[in-house]
C-alpha cells in the first residue's frame, strides 16, 4: 500500500487514499470525489493521466485532479 494526496480542484479540497493501484483506470475506481470528465497530474513529473492504460508512480505521491473540459467560455 502507498499514500496518496489527491487535491480536487473541482471542490477546493485535499484527499488521502491508501492504494495499490497500478493504473489511472484503478486509481479512478478508488478517488471518492473522482467525477467523470477529470484528469490526474502528477504533482512532481506534471505527466498527466489520461489514458485508462497510464501507469501511476511506484511510491507515494501528490496529484491534482482537474476538469478535462471547461464549462465557460466559447467551445
Amino acid at each position: 500500500m502507498r499514500t496518496i494526496k489527491i487535491w480536487n480542484n473541482s471542490i477546493g479540497k485535499m484527499e488521502t487514499i491508501q492504494s495499490n493501484a497500478t493504473t489511472w483506470k484503478q486509481l479512478k475506481e478508488e478517488i471518492p470525489s473522482y467525477q467523470s470528465g477529470m484528469t490526474g497530474i502528477d504533482r512532481n513529473t506534471k505527466n498527466t493521466f489520461e489514458h485508462d492504460d497510464a501507469v501511476l508512480p511506484s511510491g507515494d505521491f501528490t496529484m491534482f485532479l482537474v476538469a478535462t473540459k471547461v464549462k465557460s467560455g466559447n467551445a
